[in-house]
């Protein structure tokens, strides 16, 4: 059997960056290990011969077990390398641990 939990540990250890992590409802902002993907734009053939442009959001991937409960709209998370906030928006798990959360930029 493959040990999933060790892989997103590696994973983290050598992408991984230290985030602050607030929940929405309270309690004291915690330090959690992720890795973070910038938004950006890619283009499309849009099928009529021309191209289009798709946007995606600032996400990060981080452990499930490193959460005592899970993530939720609305929490918020800092970036340490360069103080941005970011809300949390959406999240989605992978079934093997790790969880992708969509984040919405704090002006």
């Amino acid at each position: 059997m493959v040990d999933f939990d060790s892989l997103n540990v590696a994973i983290n250890g050598a992408f991984g960056e230290p985030l602050s992590y607030q929940p929405a409802a309270g309690g004291q902002p915690f330090t959690v290990q992720g890795v973070f993907t910038d938004a950006y734009k890619r283009s499309f053939d849009n099928g009529e011969g021309g191209i289009g442009w798709t946007t995606t959001a600032p996400s990060v991937g981080v452990r499930a077990a490193d959460f005592s409960s899970p993530p939720v709209k609305n929490d918020s998370l800092t970036r340490l390398s360069n103080g941005q906030v970011y809300i949390l928006f959406d999240k989605h798990a992978d079934g093997i641990g790790w969880l992708n959360i969509i984040l919405k930029a704090v002006a």
